[in-house]
């Protein structure tokens, strides 16, 4: 499970950053 979180915790990390930006752009 631990690779598990640490895989989905780098995608959040990403959405976030993508979220962020977006957010930002607009």
């Amino acid at each position: 499970p631990v690779r598990q979180h640490f895989k989905t915790d780098s995608n959040a990390k990403e959405l976030l950053k993508r979220v962020k930006a977006y957010r930002v752009t607009k």
